[in-house]
């Protein structure tokens, strides 16, 4: 979830009626779904382990598996683009935020 990446947390969206929407007021009831907010990807997914259950009082609820989360691989690969296919239109302060981001990902 981008605004939580912009904030130092994580945010986990799960598919809709994985948590029961029942007191949410809807934006779009079809799309709807409770995200969660949490420190690390672990505490997150706790959270959505303990929630995640059938709802009668939310006629989008279903029952969801989830499972313990697998091992993490030893090896993170992040996919840039080519610098021939960045563009920053005339955003001199974005083009060097995304390369300072890049060498401290290296």
């Amino acid at each position: 979830r981008i605004p939580a990446g912009l904030n130092n947390i994580v945010g986990l969206k799960p598919t809709v009626g994985a948590l029961s929407a029942a007191g949410v007021v809807p934006a779009c009831r079809t799309l709807d779904c409770v995200s969660v907010f949490a420190l690390t990807v672990d505490d997150a997914y706790s959270v959505f382990r303990a929630a995640a259950a059938k709802d009668d009082a939310d006629p989008y609820s279903r029952v969801i598996a989830a499972p313990s989360l697998g091992p993490r691989p030893p090896v993170v690969s992040v996919g840039v683009p080519a610098k021939t296919d960045r563009q920053f239109f005339g955003d001199a302060a974005m083009q060097a935020g995304f390369e300072t981001a890049l060498r401290t990902l290296e």
